[in-house]
């Protein structure tokens, strides 16, 4: 659902021990639906940190409404470490979709052939072989000293001199040297298409052209909240934050797992991919953002909060109007049944009543002409 793009490009630099700056993309579709269903202890497990808009100050997670935040509200990063997404060394090359090639915390899945678990991103599995090729001696480094630089969590930038050329293919079918053809599963549903080059849409999802794919990076539009509405929420009704400020952004980058020990599917019961991010160049309508990946639970929590304001709005109108109609009708009906007692009283009044006397005697001529039973008196 977040497909890999087709690129030519060429490799600039490695960074070791590197931060992750998180994508909007993916704070939308993944962080805060974890975050909204474990709580700020996401911060912790991951060590997270969030700051008021980019280079702005950091903000103790324990002061955000975490129920109904807009995606592009807070700048999240996760510190470098063991739990980072991209683990001990990311590789950039130039490119549009913003993508790069990364370590990865979660080797466990380089033992499945079949791994469509990224966002955009590509996982290396031996890093530091690749990285030592690419480097090639280059100002002493040798594998020893990779090693050390990864063990020390210490930041670094490295600038590749004598850089390499990169490329990203997507292949259904292929001979090899010996003459044997391969064949893969069209999982990103290209193989009836003319795409050579450029970034796959999703299966099923078409370009404004009607193409399968883009040739430049998509932008990924932030969703809006309902402003100043009253909301349905698990812990009751509550008022959802105005956005003040809205921006577009490029195409969804990828994670790495959060928990790599626990499978987590979507409301559907599919799985869905997750995170990543680094360099973040913003202006005032776009945020190019890098990407990593990972699998996640991916649930869009703002399209819900919509049609559940929706639905409450609608409910609210229904009750006003049957509140107003029913207000209407409540005097004529006091009135009708006011007029209606007036009448029967009025015809009570009218009509001859019996004497008293008259009356006495009907009850003792009634109550003395059928006897009661004798005792032991066998009644038929």
């Amino acid at each position: 659902m977040r497909p890999t793009p087709v690129t030519i490009s060429q490799v600039s630099d490695i960074n070791f021990n590197p931060y992750w700056n998180v994508p909007v993309s993916i704070v939308e579709r993944d962080l805060l639906p974890r975050i909204r269903r474990n709580g700020i202890s996401v911060f912790h497990d991951m060590k997270m940190r969030i700051f008021d808009r980019w280079n702005g100050p950091e903000v103790d997670p324990r002061t955000v409404d975490w129920d109904y935040v807009a995606a592009d509200r807070y700048f999240f990063r996760q510190d470098p470490g063991e739990e980072n997404s991209m683990a001990s060394v990311k590789i950039n090359f130039l490119s549009p979709f913003g993508i790069y090639l990364h370590d990865t915390p979660t080797k466990s899945l380089f033992t499945t052939g079949a791994r469509y678990l990224s966002s955009g991103c590509v996982r290396v599995e031996q890093v530091q072989v690749l990285i030592n090729w690419i480097l090639n001696g280059q100002d002493g480094w040798n594998p020893g000293r990779i090693e050390q630089i990864k063990a020390s969590e210490e930041r670094l930038d490295v600038k590749v001199a004598n850089p390499p050329q990169i490329r990203t293919v997507y292949l259904t079918s292929w001979v090899n040297g010996a003459g044997q053809v391969n064949f893969r599963p069209d999982v990103y549903d290209l193989d009836s298409t003319s795409f050579v080059v450029g970034q796959p849409l999703a299966p099923g999802e078409l370009s404004e052209d009607g193409q399968r794919y883009v040739l430049k990076a998509k932008v990924y539009q932030v969703e809006d909240i309902p402003d100043q509405t009253d909301v349905f929420s698990f812990f009751g009704s509550r008022r959802i934050k105005p956005k003040t400020e809205k921006e577009s952004y490029n195409n969804d980058e990828p994670f790495g797992f959060f928990d790599s020990r626990r499978k987590t599917t979507t409301r559907d019961g599919s799985t869905a991919s997750f995170f990543g991010g680094t360099t973040q160049a913003r202006t005032k309508k776009i945020l190019k953002d890098d990407g990593d990946d990972g699998v996640f639970f991916n649930f869009n929590q703002p399209t819900w909060l919509k049609k559940k304001a929706a639905v409450k709005k609608t409910d609210d109108k229904k009750k006003a109007a049957q509140a107003a109609a029913a207000g209407k009708k409540k005097p004529v009906q006091a009135a009708n049944a006011k007029k209606k007692k007036i009448e029967q009283a009025a015809a009570t009044a009218k009509k001859p009543q019996p004497d008293g006397a008259v009356i006495k005697k009907k009850k003792l001529e009634e109550a003395t002409a059928t006897p009661g039973p004798v005792f032991g008196q066998q009644v038929p």
